[in-house]
């Protein structure tokens, strides 16, 4: 039995970082794509820190929002390991 649990809480981390994958890299992307031309434009380095700042704070947000069904699984899987094993 607790082998199945190991393997429910190992499938239920691979999915949520699956999901963090898949959302964590637009805005920064973006935001470098835009930022990269306009710093050569205009001989600075803050559009590029400002893009990159913001662009990961987007993407954080998004995948927080877009993981929260994955997350709540996941640590739903978690507190009923703690709360057998005790």
């Amino acid at each position: 039995m607790d082998k199945e649990k190991l393997q429910e809480e190992e499938k239920r981390r691979t999915d949520l970082e699956e999901c963090i994958n898949q959302n964590s890299w637009l805005f920064s992307a973006v935001g470098a794509a835009i930022a990269v031309p306009v710093g050569v434009h205009f001989k600075t380095y803050h559009p590029l820190a400002i893009a990159v700042i913001g662009g990961t704070l987007l993407d954080f947000l998004r995948g927080k929002h877009a993981c929260s069904e994955q997350r709540a699984a996941f640590e739903a899987c978690q507190a009923s390991k703690g709360t057998s094993s005790s």
